[in-house]
Order: structure tokens, then C-alpha cells, then sequence
């Protein structure tokens, strides 16, 4: 990961499990909490049953691909903080984190009144962003280490979508339907413009934009007479964000700092290599202020024979190459080789588990990333590749948890189309008819569904990673009595 305003996002195993924390900031507060001192109180909901809309796609959380205007979006987005004066962004960055962290009922109107008056021009240009065919924010990366690349562009838009979520909390609050609707895609718009970034953290910024976003829907299908999103969000993408791009650029990390080790069959100078190899290593340990790390370099004259020897047995069933051919390589060659070799096959093992289900990859996930880090750190020729190939424990949960936030509020739109048809909550899922309910996405079975007298509750199975609290389950929904 790169790095963000005012220091390095470096890569071993304790500034990884904090940056994932704090990059992502506004997700859940225990990632990896195996269990809970007291059962979370539900969320009440009281809601109007609400008929499928026609036409079915009529409302839209994302801008259709068809609404979408050629352009990029990223330059809009910059520029709506440096037009601006020093009131303005502090306002910006400061009061919209306040208003939030009231209760919905609590936040004073006059102070989102005024807020939405002041940021008016900035909301119509984020309003105009969402609907951008493409969002390039041309990192820099060539011929400089990729790990100090610095995203404050990445904060920016943390405070963007705090705005774009105060004001669809304003819109909610004054029953303003279509402008809440309205701001609420382009919150969710600018989580998918943030996540086309090259690198994880700005993947994890994306989330968490959605997630704020997502957490004000309960609000919004309150209003008495919201229409069924249940297409709506039946139309958004899964995952909502992906990490792919993300895990694609670290795997590269060797070749984004030294391309020349993207083509091993061109001649090179395998001693220079070798060295800018150990330097970028000190370099990386010194900001990481590994002592241990340093003291291992700083006495490595000379790579022991015992692991060369190792590393050339190895090398036959990591690459294509022949024993034979490595058998006349030098030793510079050797180390070279394998290291890119190692980190290609480390960075494999880990990233291979984001591609599966979530519920099939969190069965031993802590043995499993724990097991691959001693593997890899009693396999390199000195601490390298172990600080490029972060130990990621909470990131399938973060997008396994916005899905599921998704799964779940389309099974509440189930019920309120149910409703509408029959005048009742159904005794269970299986129940309703007309549209299929969603699967919880990170378990593959259906979500827990109760009915308690005239209310239903609709309920989560545990997961490694997930805290019902701050997945706003369980939630109680009652049907508002019709007049």
C-alpha cells in the first residue's frame, strides 16, 4: 500500500492490521472479535408496504451505465476543495464528522440546513461526478517506490461522502425522497470512482464512502410512503467494491520499483540488482523502525551459502527454469531470481482466498494467513518479501460486510413488496413469492427470520470478521398501520 499525508503505509505485519483499520476508519470497530460480551439491541424499524415500482428499474442507486456521460470524474472531484477558501474547508472536514456522529433524530435541521446551503455548488459537482463514464487519478508510480506514493486525495473524498451523507440524512429528515435517493447514489457513485485507484487503500476509502451510505437506506425506506428499492439494489454491482485492482498492483510491487525485473530473460547487471534489492529492504525496515530487520540487514555482507543453496534447489519448482541452467547462474543471479519468485508465489497464496466465497475462506483464516507468514519469513533471504506481502485478516470481512449490507436491505424490500401484496409480513422467507430473497452473502444461507408477534426480526449467523452491532442486525421491522 502506499503511503498517506505524513507517513509511510508500509507492509509488515502490525502497520498492516492498523493501516487496514484506519484507512478504512468509519468501518466496524471489532473486525476481529470471535464473540460478543452482550447480544446487540435490534434496530426498530417501522415501515409502509410498498408494491414493485413501474417500470421495475424506475429507481436507481448508481447512475445506469446508459445515463453515464463520457468524461473523467477525478478532476471534479479535486477541484472542489482547492477552489475554495480556508473557512470553507475547514467546515468541510470538521462539521459534517459532527453531525454524523449524532443519532439521526438528533441532528439539529438548521445546522444540516445551513450545511447543504453552503456546499450546494459542491454537491451539484459530486452530483455531476457520479455520472462521469470513467474516473482516472493518474498515480504516478514510474521510477519511484511505490510505497511512498502519498494519497491525500484519499482523505478528500472521506469528507466528501460525510457531506454526501449529511446531506441525504437532511433530505430523509424533510421526507425529501428524490433528493435523498439522489445524493445517495452519488455517495455510492463516489465510492466506486475512489476504489479505481491502483491501490488498496484506496479500495478500503471506497468501502467505507458505501458503508455510510448504505447505513442511511434504513432511514430512508421509514418514510412513509418510500417506494420499493428492492430492484434498485438488486441492480448494484457484487461485490459493491472490489479489491482487485488493489491486490493486483501489490503483487507487482517488485516490478513498480525496479521494472526491470518484469522481463528476467533481458540481459541485466544481477549484482546491481541484487543490491538496490537489500537497500529498498534497509529502506523499508528503517521506516518501519524494525530494529530486528535492520540488524539482520546491516550484518548481511553476503547471502549465507546454506540459503543460497536452498533458494537454487527451490527455484526449478517456482519457475520454468532448468536445474541445470540454475546450476551456472551466480549468486547475485540466485538471489535476484528467487526473491521475485517468492514474492510472486506469497502474494499468490494470500490473494487466492479474496476470489473465493467468504464463507468457504474464513474456515481456519488466522491459521492460515498466520502459517503464511512464517512460511515466508523462514523462506526469504532476508526480510523482504514478508514486508510486501501484508498479512490482510480483516479485508475479506470488509467486503463480505458491505454485501451483506446490501443482501439485507434488499430482503427488508422483499418483505415490504410482500406485504403490499398480502397486508402482512410473511411467517417466513420462504414465503414470499414474488421476488427471491437474497442469501446472506457471507455465510451462503439465508439470513435468520423470526416473527415476534405483529413484528418480524430479521437476523445474521455469526462470521469471523463481522459485528452484527455495526451491520445494523438484528433489526425489528413492524408494518406502519395504513390509514
Amino acid at each position: 500500500m502506499p503511503a498517506t499525508p505524513g507517513h509511510m503505509a508500509s507492509h509488515t505485519r502490525a502497520t498492516t492490521r492498523l493501516l487496514t483499520i484506519l484507512a478504512a476508519g468509519i468501518f466496524y470497530p471489532a473486525l476481529a472479535s470471535l464473540a460478543f460480551a452482550e447480544e446487540p439491541a435490534p434496530l426498530e424499524l417501522t415501515v409502509s408496504p410498498a408494491a414493485e415500482p413501474v417500470p421495475a428499474l424506475r429507481y436507481h442507486l448508481l447512475p445506469p451505465l446508459e445515463d453515464r456521460v463520457p468524461g473523467n470524474a477525478t478532476p471534479i472531484y479535486l477541484r472542489l476543495v482547492y477552489e475554495q477558501g480556508d473557512e470553507w474547508r475547514r467546515l468541510w472536514r470538521e462539521e459534517p464528522s459532527r453531525l454524523l456522529e449524532m443519532p439521526f433524530d438528533e441532528m439539529p435541521l438548521d445546522d444540516a440546513a445551513r450545511l447543504v446551503e453552503i456546499f450546494d455548488t459542491a454537491l451539484e459537482q459530486m452530483s455531476a461526478a457520479s455520472r462521469r463514464s470513467e474516473c482516472d487519478w493518474q498515480y504516478v508510480v514510474e521510477n519511484r517506490d511505490p510505497l511512498m506514493v502519498l494519497l491525500p486525495d484519499a482523505q478528500s473524498m472521506r469528507n466528501n461522502s460525510r457531506l454526501l451523507a449529511v446531506a441525504a440524512r437532511y433530505y430523509i429528515r424533510t421526507g425529501n425522497f428524490p433528493a435523498a435517493l439522489t445524493t445517495l447514489g452519488d455517495g455510492l457513485a463516489l465510492g466506486e470512482h475512489v476504489a479505481r485507484a491502483p491501490f488498496l487503500v484506496n479500495q478500503l476509502v471506497g468501502v467505507a464512502s458505501d458503508r455510510i451510505m448504505l447505513s442511511e437506506m434504513d432511514h430512508l425506506v421509514e418514510l412513509p410512503d418510500a417506494p420499493n428499492l428492492y430492484w434498485a439494489l438488486a441492480e448494484l454491482p457484487r461485490p459493491l467494491i472490489s479489491l482487485r485492482q488493489g491486490l493486483a498492483s501489490e503483487s507487482q510491487l517488485l516490478v513498480m520499483r525496479f521494472p526491470e525485473l518484469g522481463d528476467l530473460s533481458a540481459p541485466l547487471d544481477w549484482s546491481r540488482l541484487a543490491t538496490k534489492l537489500r537497500g529498498w529492504a534497509s529502506e523499508i525496515a528503517r521506516s518501519e523502525n524494525d530494529t530486528d530487520a535492520l540488524a539482520a540487514l546491516a550484518k548481511l555482507q553476503e547471502i549465507p551459502k546454506a540459503s543460497l543453496d536452498r533458494a537454487r534447489e527451490a527455484l526449478p519448482s517456482m519457475t520454468e527454469i532448468t536445474p541445470d541452467t540454475i546450476a551456472d547462474m551466480g549468486d547475485a543471479e540466485v538471489e535476484v531470481r528467487y526473491t521475485v519468485a517468492l514474492h510472486r508465489e506469497t502474494s499468490a497464496a494470500s490473494r487466492k482466498w479474496f476470489y473465493a466465497p467468504y464463507s468457504a475462506s474464513v474456515p481456519d483464516y488466522v491459521e492460515r494467513t498466520e502459517a503464511l507468514r512464517r512460511d515466508t519469513e523462514e523462506r526469504e533471504l532476508y526480510p523482504l518479501v514478508s514486508f510486501l506481502t501484508p498479512i490482510r485478516g480483516n479485508l475479506p470481512a470488509a467486503i463480505a460486510s458491505l454485501d451483506r449490507l446490501v443482501a439485507r436491505q434488499q430482503t427488508i424490500e422483499a418483505l415490504r413488496m410482500h406485504a403490499a401484496a398480502t397486508g402482512q409480513l410473511p411467517a417466513t422467507l420462504d414465503d414470499v413469492k414474488l421476488v427471491p430473497v437474497p442469501l446472506d452473502p457471507a455465510t451462503g444461507t439465508p439470513f435468520r427470520y423470526t416473527r415476534d408477534g405483529d413484528a418480524a426480526v430479521l437476523d445474521v449467523t455469526y462470521n469471523f470478521g463481522m459485528n452484527e452491532e455495526t451491520l445494523r442486525l438484528p433489526v425489528r421491522i413492524r408494518l406502519r398501520e395504513q390509514q
